[in-house]
């Protein structure tokens, strides 16, 4: 049954896709990360999409296969993180499943790959340590003894690490573009709205800064040029390597923080290795049949 799908992947996360002729058309499921954006469906309608020369398609098997790898954390900075998982339950939660062949055989699919990735991470991708950005974070700060924090972007990194400081009683302050979104999703965040278009001068902000969203040098540079009060700046974009912020203060990039887990590299990739022969195997028996289980969706929300 998986020889009818086709995933395209594409690093480019601003550059949606696009479709030459919407009409009479599936809709496809689709994840987009902060690293990548996916998207699934039937191999026949590959060619109705705008592609790119460094687009990847993959079909059948292969598709599969490397959605789990994704969904499970093995292709994240942090080996094995919770906070891609959290985000395929939420979309295909969301996602309206059409009321097709296809549509049913989607659906049979997503709900295979949720109870795949719970036995491959219970088997393989558990006790690695601090492996959430929030565990991590909230070490840092605690050693650094900071009791106000800045955080910039309310997506899903920053639904994952707010927790984890909010337990030690830390001053919250989120800065983002939609204030009435993010303040029915964070209850116990200071709400600090920007428009960078018209250059503002930005917010003056004190003690850690942690940069949670995909946004340009240029435009933090302008929200934290009036910070000088800043001590240390976790700036933990994707590519913040390769696009770094010039601060007063001393900057951590995603690497240099990451770089604790150094110490146990070769105990996760071990796990990793034995995750990446479990999918490999789960998936040659999921292209030989994907049994529908209808009470399967109460995972989504377990």
């Amino acid at each position: 049954m998986l020889q009818g799908f086709v995933l395209i992947q594409r690093k480019a996360i601003d550059d949606d896709f696009v479709r030459k002729d919407k009409a009479n058309l599936q809709p496809w499921f689709q994840l987009k990360t902060c690293m990548r954006n996916m998207i699934l469906g039937p191999k026949e309608e590959l060619a109705s999409w705008e592609l790119n020369s460094n687009d990847e398609i993959l079909e059948g098997e292969k598709s599969y296969q490397f959605f789990l790898e994704v969904i499970c954390g093995l292709h994240s900075s942090l080996i094995g993180e919770t906070e891609i998982l959290g985000q395929f339950k939420n979309t295909a939660l969301k996602f309206d499943f059409p009321n097709s062949h296809f549509g049913i055989e989607l659906k049979k699919v997503i709900q295979a790959m949720l109870e795949d990735v719970k036995k491959i991470r219970s088997s393989h991708l558990s006790d690695l340590g601090s492996q959430s950005y929030g565990s991590l974070l909230r070490k840092e700060i605690k050693r650094l003894a900071e009791i106000e924090v800045h955080i910039i972007g309310a997506g899903h990194l920053c639904e994952e690490i707010l927790p984890w400081i909010a337990k030690d009683g830390t001053q919250l302050h989120l800065h983002v573009r939609h204030i009435g979104q993010a303040k029915k999703k964070f209850k116990n965040a200071n709400i600090i709205g920007h428009e960078l278009s018209d250059q503002e001068s930005g917010e003056a902000m004190s003690g850690l800064l942690v940069v949670a969203a995909p946004i340009s040098t240029s435009d933090l540079q302008i929200l934290t040029q009036n910070s000088t009060g800043l001590k240390q700046i976790y700036d933990l974009r994707h590519n913040s390597e390769h696009d770094p912020l010039d601060a007063k203060c001393e900057v951590t990039t995603l690497s240099q923080f990451m770089s604790v887990l150094n110490e146990n590299i070769d105990f996760i990739m071990g796990r990793k290795n034995s995750a990446e022969l479990m999918i490999d195997q789960i998936t040659k028996l999921r292209s030989q049949t994907v049994e529908h289980r209808p009470f399967g969706w109460e995972d989504m929300t377990a």
